[in-house]
């Protein structure tokens, strides 16, 4: 059940990938640090959630997940601003 979850947790993150795409371009936002500082952080957060499916059991990587998605939101809140 859990490894269906991070599946779907991937694919979640393709769909935010792929809105994000279309509201910068939309926007003209492909200059702007922030939406930079973004991009990073979701790498990082579907690099981390690969890995995390292959050691499941690696709670710590649960937790960056967590910060990282957090932060993720943050930087949409700054660039929504």
């Amino acid at each position: 059940m859990a490894r269906r979850f991070g599946w779907g947790s991937l694919a979640a993150l393709g769909v935010l990938i792929a809105t994000g795409v279309a509201m910068a371009g939309h926007l003209d936002l492909w200059g702007d640090g922030t939406l930079h500082v973004k991009l990073a952080l979701v790498a990082i957060a579907v690099i981390l959630t690969g890995v995390h499916l292959r050691y499941p059991r690696a709670h710590l990587l649960q937790a960056a997940i967590f910060l990282v998605t957090l932060a993720i939101v943050w930087e949409a809140v700054q660039l929504a601003t």
